[in-house]
């Protein structure tokens, strides 16, 4: 099956804490747990988070934060999350983060209409003029992703990320809208 063809048989839509709570904690620790060098949370932080932690990230906090989910039919293969800054002065921007598919539905092209999702979502919901994320450096195909979709490198953070006693660099890289 092709990545086009793949992803026309997939749903993606945003998260409801009520709904999709336990398929998103799932796979937030798979996330984790799979690929730890590119989250900031460790495996046993996850690990130890209860549910209201998980609602709180699948909340709207009122400045229209959510979590993304891309499902084959019921299952939660991919997310990404958005959320916006707090303060007045920085509500122009959010943030992207948490963006993660299971390690058998890789390479399919399913980040691109997933991250899709969240900026046509970010639109429609928001005044956000820019979107934010930070991607490790050595995650090439995630860089190239995003860049496919207009963001920019503007910076990159040398040993941003320590795990284990090795570090990870990471970019900073924005979208306009």
């Amino acid at each position: 099956m092709t990545p086009l063809s793949l992803s026309l048989l997939m749903e993606t839509r945003v998260l409801d804490k009520k709904v999709d709570l336990h398929a998103f904690k799932a796979l937030r620790i798979e996330a984790v747990l799979d690929t730890p060098e590119a989250f900031g949370e460790s495996s046993s932080e996850v690990t130890l988070r209860g549910d209201e932690s998980f609602i709180y990230n699948l909340s709207d906090h009122n400045r229209g934060d959510f979590v993304v989910g891309t499902f084959d039919h019921n299952n939660l293969i991919g997310v990404a999350g958005f959320y916006r800054e707090a303060f007045e002065k920085f509500r122009h921007k959010g943030n992207i983060w948490g963006v993660y598919v299971t390690p058998t539905y890789r390479g399919q092209g399913l980040g691109k209409p997933m991250l899709g999702k969240v900026i046509e979502t970010v639109r429609a919901r928001t005044n956000v003029k820019q979107l934010r994320l930070t991607v490790v450096t050595k995650n090439v195909a995630a860089v190239q992703l995003y860049q496919s979709l207009g963001f920019k490198i503007f910076g990159t953070e040398l040993q941003s990320l320590n795990l284990d006693d090795v570090f990870y660099d990471e970019h900073y890289m924005q979208l306009q809208l």
